[in-house]
């Protein structure tokens, strides 16, 4: 399960080079963030991602980036 608390810790510390991104798996995006890692843009982009993962509810955050088991691994 990935926390709300680190992923917006990475987006204000590191999101210029999208740490955040990679953190939630979302390499594409990531891979983004460090193209753009040159200017300004990626930094703001990363304020503005903490920004929305601090006012996203905890259910949303955890149904969007929690990483959820194949079917058959789970328990019956």
């Amino acid at each position: 399960m990935k926390s709300k608390i680190i992923t917006i810790t990475l987006a204000l510390l590191l999101g210029g080079i999208g740490a955040h991104r990679f953190y939630l798996g979302e390499k594409e995006k990531g891979i983004v963030y460090i193209l753009l890692c040159a200017t300004l843009y990626s930094r703001f982009l990363g304020f503005v991602d903490a920004l929305c993962f601090l006012v996203m509810s905890n259910n949303t955050f955890h149904a969007r980036y929690s990483i959820k088991p194949p079917e058959d691994l789970k328990t019956k």
